[in-house]
C-alpha cells in the first residue's frame, strides 16, 4: 500500500510543506492527503503513483481554498480586532476607517433577492449565504456541480438588476 511506502509519505510531506502553512495546518492537511491516498488507492487501484499525488494535491488545494479556518483570508473581512484605545473588541474593518452603519445586511440583501428568485435558486442561494461551495451545494441537492454554477448565474443576474455590486475582490476573478 502507498500509505505505508516510505517514499511516497516523504513526497506527500514535501508536496504539502511547499504551500508555506504553520506547522499545524500543514499535520491536518497531510493528513488529509494520507487519508484521501488511501480512499483512491482503495477505490481505484493499480494507478501510477502520480496519478494518485495529483489527486491528494487537487484535494488539498480545495481544502485550503475552501477556507475552513476563521484565521484563513477567505474570513478576513469577519475577523474582530481589539482596539486597545478603547479596551473593547471591533470588526477588523471599522478599525481600519469603514463606516459599516450605512450597510445594508446580507439578510436584507438575500431576502430583496428571494422574492424575484424561483424555489429552486432561493435554495442554492441560502446555501451560498452559508458560505458553501458549488460542489458542496452539489452535493446537498442531488445536483451537478455545473448545475449549480447555472444557479449561480442567474443568481448573479438578479443581484445585478437590484444594483447589488460584488466586493472589489471578487469583481476581478
Amino acid at each position: 500500500m502507498l500509505v505505508e511506502d516510505p517514499k511516497t509519505l516523504d513526497l506527500l510531506r514535501r508536496m504539502i510543506a511547499r504551500l508555506g502553512v504553520d506547522r499545524a495546518s500543514e499535520e491536518d492537511l497531510r493528513q488529509e492527503a494520507l487519508l484521501h491516498l488511501w480512499w483512491q488507492e482503495q477505490r481505484c487501484p493499480g494507478q501510477k503513483l502520480g496519478w494518485y499525488l495529483r489527486g491528494c494535491w487537487l484535494r488539498v488545494m480545495n481544502i485550503l481554498r475552501a477556507g475552513r479556518s476563521i484565521d484563513c483570508p477567505k474570513r478576513h473581512a469577519g475577523r474582530v480586532r481589539y482596539d486597545e484605545t478603547w479596551g473593547e473588541q471591533v470588526p477588523s474593518r471599522a478599525v481600519q476607517g469603514v463606516d459599516v452603519r450605512g450597510e445594508v445586511s446580507a439578510h436584507d440583501l438575500v431576502a430583496a433577492m428571494s422574492r424575484r428568485l424561483k424555489a429552486r435558486e432561493r435554495e442554492t442561494l441560502r446555501f451560498l449565504a452559508e458560505g458553501l461551495s458549488d460542489r458542496e451545494i452539489a452535493r446537498r441537492l442531488h445536483l451537478s456541480h455545473v448545475a449549480v454554477a447555472k444557479r449561480r448565474r442567474k443568481i448573479a443576474a438578479v443581484a445585478c438588476r437590484l444594483g447589488i455590486q460584488p466586493p472589489a475582490r471578487i469583481r476581478h476573478r
